[in-house]
């Protein structure tokens, strides 16, 4: 009987680890704003060293060769505990090339100890979204991003909103939605309305495009809402007919 319980409880802190980690994974950061505002080390890197899972493993661990550390202790190498959310999934970490990383401390889990004693202390943030392959564009944004102010950063996310990098486009969107206030010129607002209304962004980003104006309060964001509160039925346009509402300026019915 005893034999079964230990049996059984090996079983189950050896699934714990998954679990957990699709937790952290969950809560974690995927936009790429975010991440650079929250991941204690983001670099860009390429693979020295890679070792596939054992039995009974899901993580691949990998020795990184740093080529240029954007946010946190400067290093040569690092080692690092790469974990898919589904067993047997490709690793996140692509094997060729340089490539820009968001890395956090690896949790005290009892099914990463060896790797723990082995000196494996990173794992990557966001899942597949802590990683970008052909990173140039990336890093270069990462860079602006992390040296400048509030202000400057919401320069950058409007760069970013009229850039090509679709990507960078929905997270700058999601993540200027997400900001307390953001003082916006008429050509900020001109930009707003236009990804809105032109770009192909999910419906989520451009309400967060939306509050973003709202949030904003300014005479001209509120103009840039009632621009869109006259715009055909979408999603938005309801966004900007609520928001309008919240702020004591109701569009008329004969408007809707």
């Amino acid at each position: 009987m005893q034999k079964r319980f230990l049996i059984a409880l090996v079983l189950i802190l050896n699934l714990l680890p998954a679990s957990g980690q699709a937790q952290l994974q969950d809560a974690e950061p995927k936009n790429f704003f975010s991440l650079l505002e929250g991941a204690p080390w983001v670099g860009r890197v390429s693979i020295k060293s890679a070792q596939a899972p054992k039995a009974g493993q899901r993580f691949f661990l990998h020795q990184l060769k740093v080529a240029e550390t954007l946010k946190g202790e400067g290093v040569d190498r690092l080692l690092v505990l790469d974990e898919p959310l589904t067993p047997g999934a490709p690793a996140l970490l692509p094997g060729e090339g340089e490539f820009l990383v968001f890395l956090g401390p690896l949790p005290n889990y009892t099914a990463y100890q060896e790797a723990r004693r082995q000196g494996y202390e990173h794992r990557v943030l966001g899942g597949k979204s802590g990683v970008v392959a052909k990173p140039e564009a990336a890093v270069a944004v990462a860079k602006d991003y992390l040296a400048g102010d509030a202000s400057r950063r919401g320069a950058l996310l409007l760069q970013a909103l009229r850039g090509d990098d679709l990507r960078l486009a929905n997270d700058a969107a999601i993540r200027l939605g997400e900001r307390s206030k953001t003082e916006f010129s008429s050509a900020d607002v001109a930009v707003i309305v236009g990804a809105v209304r032109e770009r192909p962004h999910p419906s989520h980003a451009k309400i967060a495009l939306v509050r973003a104006l709202e949030n904003s309060g300014s005479a001209v964001s509120l103009e840039g809402l009632k621009q869109l509160a006259d715009d055909p039925p979408s999603p938005a346009k309801w966004a900007a007919v609520r928001a309008l509402d919240r702020l004591g300026a109701p569009r008329p019915m004969d408007r809707l």
